[in-house]
């Protein structure tokens, strides 16, 4: 049976969603056998038999046959379950119920996201290193493990970002070394690795480098600076966007803690999937807030985080926030 599965799969037919443009107000669908989707190219077989090749970044969205882990997988993953849907998807990936190498690579980045959402940084880390050894451009860089935030790392997780710090000659892995070792006692070796890759001729990972850097410059940064950052942050990748937002969140707040607020409510609004990263722009925005009075806007986040953020470390401290002001 599961022979004639992976056979139906590999022959299903495959849509390919382009974006609309000014002529089109709706995505215009290709219908065809996707042969592989890489962030160089997806190509597609059409039934005509001819093959042709499109840009990622004129495609909506794809269509395509999920095999039973792989539907399980995305049903759990949307209801918050990260620990089974991690299971689905990696009994799709290891019983080879899916054996299509592009749909094998989606499955990766969301175990990525799986892991990253139950705080399992160093796995998470191993699996995206795994995806971008398959596919360099990968469309998936967005679920990039990075550390943003003050917290310490695990002393396995901060000694397995050594051995990331140390493989220069894999920039990525170097990059997600330094970001867990800001925090630790090796941040002047993982600043200057940052430094480095911040003139790599990678555009994503001199960005992400960057804007890591950027943690280590928020104490005494100036207005100019910090409008020089949200310039370059509008110029950036969009999907790459959501650490550095809460950064430049982290940096205003002494100047400005409206504009701090606003920065940091950019991560839950338009990048909900780094759920942690949320969870704790979340906090610090009702943080802001409440210095400043606004406790109905303020108790509002709280209680977003308290609904909807219920497994993160943040939810403990929401709560507490939210009784000081029924109190109040």
């Amino acid at each position: 049976v599961a022979v004639a599965d992976r056979a139906s799969l590999a022959q299903a037919e495959d849509t390919v969603l382009l974006r609309p443009t000014p002529r089109n107000a709706r995505p215009r669908p290709i219908k065809g056998q996707i042969l592989d989707y890489t962030g160089r190219a997806l190509r597609i077989q059409l039934p005509t038999g001819r093959e042709r090749t499109i840009k990622p970044d004129a495609i909506e969205r794809v269509e395509t046959t999920r095999c039973a882990e792989h539907k399980e997988g995305d049903r759990l993953f949307a209801n918050h379950e990260y620990r089974t849907a991690e299971s689905k998807y990696r009994a799709a990936i290891e019983s080879n119920r899916e054996t299509r190498p592009w749909v094998r690579r989606q499955i990766l980045a969301q175990i990525v996201w799986c892991y990253s959402n139950i705080g399992q940084a160093e796995q998470a880390g191993q699996v995206f290193l795994m995806l971008v050894e398959r596919d360099p451009d990968t469309i998936f860089f967005d679920c990039s493990p990075l550390a943003w935030t003050d917290e310490a790392p695990s002393p396995a997780l901060a000694a397995r970002a050594a051995d990331w710090l140390a493989a220069t000659d894999y920039p990525v892995a170097v990059l997600l070394g330094a970001s867990h070792l800001l925090t630790t006692n090796r941040r002047t070796a993982a600043l200057q690795q940052l430094r480095n890759l911040s003139q790599s001729d990678r555009p994503r990972v001199a960005w992400l480098a960057q804007a890591q850097i950027w943690r280590t410059e928020t104490a005494g940064s100036s207005l100019q600076q910090l409008a020089a950052w949200s310039r370059l942050i509008d110029g950036s990748e969009e999907s790459l966007r959501a650490g550095a937002y809460y950064v430049l969140g982290t940096a205003l707040a002494p100047h400005d803690r409206r504009k701090a607020a606003l920065a940091l409510l950019e991560v839950p609004i338009m990048y909900p999937s780094h759920r942690r990263l949320a969870a704790a722009a979340l906090l610090s925005a009702g943080g802001h807030l409440e210095s400043m009075g606004d406790l109905g806007e303020a108790a509002r986040l709280y209680r977003e985080i308290v609904d909807q953020y219920a497994s993160s470390v943040e939810t403990g401290e929401a709560a507490r926030r939210l009784d000081h002001l029924a109190r109040q």
